[in-house]
């Protein structure tokens, strides 16, 4: 089982049993992926377009199953808050009673709602637009611009 999440910089990141691997460098149709440990771990994998990766180099450590976890959690939440207009906190209560349903016993680790609210609305804000920092940006839609008044 394997999946591509975004780390907290946007950059992709491999979960493939139990690890991390961030994205090393890509050739024709593979990605070659290391581990995320690499001052002390020589783990890699390979991946060939869409298909599951393959390891190609054992890891000095043990995997962290619950970090994974949590990381995937937030990713797919992330996900939900970019394409679905509802607010933050429902998506996050809806994705929380999914991943009751699917695995009760895994929900104990998940980030409650506090410690990551002000990246889920980081998220949610990055749909709209910037707002304007002086007035000679803003443009109205119909309305004739006339210049300066004073």
């Amino acid at each position: 089982m394997y999946s591509v999440i975004e780390t907290q910089k946007g950059k992709p990141c491999l979960l493939f049993n139990g690890y991390r691997y961030l994205k090393d460098r890509t050739r024709n149709n593979n990605v070659y992926w290391r581990c995320e440990n690499r001052s002390n771990c020589s783990g890699r994998a390979t991946q060939e377009d869409n298909s599951a990766p393959i390891l190609t180099a054992p890891h000095s450590h043990e995997p962290d199953e619950k970090r994974n976890a949590c990381e995937e959690f937030r990713t797919k939440l992330k996900r939900r808050i970019r394409d679905e207009p509802l607010s933050v906190r429902k998506l996050f209560r809806s994705k929380l009673i999914s991943a009751q349903t699917t695995n009760p016993s895994g929900v104990s680790i998940l980030p409650q709602f506090l410690e990551i609210k002000n990246s889920l609305y980081d998220t949610k804000n990055e749909t709209y637009p910037r707002l304007p920092k002086l007035i000679d940006d803003v443009k109205i839609e119909g309305m004739l611009y006339l210049g300066s008044f004073l």
